[in-house]
């Protein structure tokens, strides 16, 4: 049966009222699910399975399952989900508590395994998965920890010093000749030229980056494999 006053049926009319929405650089690589979770807390995650089963939401314009990784820069179609459910009223979830520098550094020691897709924690006895009445302290709230965000420049810097200098070091130890010294300074350059061009915000450039540590690798076989050759 058609609107009366559109002339559309219900459900025309309901896709029409549908937004969208941008995936924001904070927001990128979230899962689609942890998306909702963060900006419509009071969808279900039974109801969220049911609007991607049936084509309600959908990520730049396709399909997708719950745990679509984001992009930013992506769109999200949004139907009139509405709020909570007026027969329940339930509160939304009490924020988490602010993650102290001690539990992130702790989070990041009990990393497993983790890849775009999995995530493996060894997570300490005594700490809720999820939040809950009168649980502000949980997994689920400090997962943003592993990210460092503005701060991945001055960490990055701190890990290629350590591993440069540790390599320096070996090289020592092993007594090789001039030419691993000079690999080791086409090493500092790559690495230098990494931590200066970075952008954060460029996953496409952040891969690249990353990928490039091939070349720094290369570079020092190159020296060393000539050290050798001097004996």
């Amino acid at each position: 049966m058609a609107n009366s006053e559109t002339g559309r049926p219900p459900k025309a009319e309901a896709l029409a009222r549908a937004e969208t929405r941008e995936v924001t650089a904070e927001d990128g690589e979230l899962r689609l699910d942890r998306w909702f979770k963060r900006h419509f807390p009071a969808l279900g995650h039974g109801r969220l399975e049911k609007l991607l089963r049936t084509g309600q939401v959908r990520v730049d314009g396709a399909r997708v399952k719950a745990g679509h990784r984001l992009a930013p820069g992506q769109r999200i179609r949004v139907p009139p989900i509405g709020r909570a459910p007026a027969a329940t009223k339930r509160r939304p979830p009490p924020k988490p508590s602010p993650v102290s520098d001690a539990d992130a550094w702790a989070l990041r020691k009990s990393v497993l395994y983790m890849d775009d897709d999995v995530l493996a924690i060894n997570k300490p006895a005594g700490l809720a998965v999820q939040g809950g009445t009168g649980t502000r302290r949980h997994l689920d709230g400090m997962l943003d920890a592993l990210k460092l965000g503005a701060r991945t420049r001055p960490w990055l810097i701190v890990f290629y010093a350590v591993a440069w200098l540790l390599m320096l070091a070996s090289g020592a130890a092993a007594g090789l000749a001039w030419p691993f010294y000079l690999g080791l300074a086409g090493v500092a350059a790559q690495l230098a030229w990494q931590v200066a061009t970075l952008d954060i915000d460029d996953p496409a450039g952040c891969l690249i980056r990353f990928k490039s540590n091939r070349y720094a690798g290369w570079i020092l076989l190159a020296g060393i494999v000539a050290a050798g050759a001097l004996g």
